[in-house]
């Protein structure tokens, strides 16, 4: 019943896609671990799923989908950074492919294109020391060592994989190289599971010890093999190991040297910034290369590690600094202002409470003339919203400082975890948080505050 309904779905939105797309078509049978199947494809040298197949007891999945590029896909379940249980294609429009998925490996059936049939021929080449280096946990492996793989490391060495070229040069352009990393990623994986043995850096092979990571890294193809970031740190951190520099890593710049594109120096860096505690110490490290920061998923994922280290900040009572732009588009941060007690109005042309709070402002913005204290009102109008502000402001004679950031995605608003407004904050004069939650201008305590704060 299922394979028949799988049938019917893919020949009626088959259909519908060709003419209208001109769509990859996957059929296939799942007969390994797993309640489902899922279609990955590769994103700064990572996989990451497209689409999700649930399997019942008859085990056949499918997938239609139009790429968005001609390169490398996976087909597999489980972890998507695991090497284990993903299988590597290769896509453009039009292309179809039928497979059958057991407990060891796979088998193409049916029509297929002459470039997957290469990847099969590869894989199967490759399988000896795939299967031992990613399936370390199979009893045939489990006891597996470097005295077992590394003669048949040397033996691939020995007898190279005959690569016959296919009428698609870009295919066969990637797929040399693909063979290259992907026998190194197989090599180096190897050496980073679990073994009940693990050799010495003087018992390695040639191999491991004449890796050159600038001719791997001098452009952006690990961007696009399908673990080519975690291979570029595991071979940084193999280079330091064969060079006894484990105790002393390689200095960040020196790293960063080695690799010759801005793209995958900026994957090194961001594996960096997991690893940082701290908002003051991710911007260290983020500040002076964020120029490598090239792809919009290199730059959200940045976003996000700032903007999770920024609320930890500000959640235990800690400042962190933001920058939004004034009327006259300048660039004006929290930290101008040291030397003064800052107020800071977080609010929109569109809030009614917001609103009613400008004549309480204005009345203490007066009171506190001529005295160090900056009252800086932050519009989280959206951006949309710019001119209306803009007007706003000259109606609502509305001097201080007046910074527009843009929503409740801009950074004040994702540091300070502000989702409703409005919000006053108040900060001392070396710039520190007094409060991130203030009493409003129509409260008499924020004057006991504010007065507090100037005698110090």
């Amino acid at each position: 019943m299922k394979k028949s309904f799988l049938i019917l779905f893919l020949f009626i939105f088959g259909t519908i896609l060709l003419q209208a797309e001109n769509p990859v078509i996957i059929k296939g049978k799942w007969e390994r671990s797993g309640k489902e199947v899922n279609l990955y494809k590769v994103i700064s040298g990572r996989l990451e799923p497209v689409s999700t197949y649930n399997l019942d007891e008859e085990r056949d999945f499918g997938f239609i989908f139009t790429p968005k590029y001609e390169g490398f896909y996976a087909i597999g379940n489980g972890y998507p950074g695991a090497k284990n249980n993903k299988f590597l294609f290769y896509f453009e429009p039009g292309d179809q492919l039928n497979i059958e998925v057991n407990d060891s490996t796979y088998r193409l059936v049916g029509e297929n294109t002459a470039e997957n049939k290469m990847m099969t021929e590869w894989y199967y080449w490759s399988f000896p020391m795939y299967s031992m280096a990613v399936y370390f946990d199979w009893m045939v492996n489990a006891t597996a060592t470097y005295v077992d793989f590394f003669p048949l490391l040397e033996e691939a060495i020995a007898n190279p994989f005959v690569i016959r070229p296919t009428v698609n040069q870009h295919f066969n352009e990637l797929f040399k190289r693909f063979t290259e990393v992907d026998f190194l990623s197989t090599a180096m994986h190897f050496l980073h599971t679990p073994r009940t043995a693990h050799p010495h850096v003087d018992e390695y092979p040639d191999f491991y010890k004449n890796i050159d990571i600038s001719s791997l890294a001098h452009d952006d193809f690990l961007m696009r093999y399908p673990s080519g970031s975690s291979l570029l740190i595991s071979l940084i951190y193999h280079n330091e190991r064969v060079n006894g520099q484990t105790e002393n890593p390689i200095p960040l710049t020196d790293v960063l040297a080695m690799i010759k594109d801005n793209s995958l120096k900026g994957e090194y860096l961001l594996s960096k910034a997991t690893n940082i505690k701290t908002y003051l110490g991710y911007k260290e490290l983020i500040d002076p290369y964020e120029a490598f920061l090239v792809t919009d998923d290199q730059k959200n994922r940045a976003a996000d590690i700032m903007e999770k280290l920024a609320k930890v900040e500000t959640e235990s009572g800690n400042v962190v600094n933001f920058t939004h732009k004034d009327v006259d588009g300048n660039d004006v941060s929290l930290s101008d202002f040291k030397g003064k007690v800052v107020l800071v109005d977080v609010w929109a042309t569109w809030c009614g409470p917001c609103i009613a709070q400008i004549p309480h402002l204005k009345t203490l913005e007066k009171k506190y003339e001529g005295k160090d204290v900056v009252f800086m009102g932050v519009s989280v109008d959206e951006q949309k919203d710019y001119e209306k502000w803009k007007e706003f402001l000259k109606k609502e004679e509305l001097h201080g400082v007046q910074l527009f950031a843009g929503g409740f995605k801009s950074d004040i608003a994702k540091f300070y975890n502000i989702n409703a407004i409005p919000r006053f904050m108040l900060f001392d004069k070396t710039g520190n948080l007094v409060s991130k939650d203030a009493p409003r201008p129509s409260d008499a305590e924020l004057s006991i505050l504010i007065d507090n704060e100037l005698k110090k």
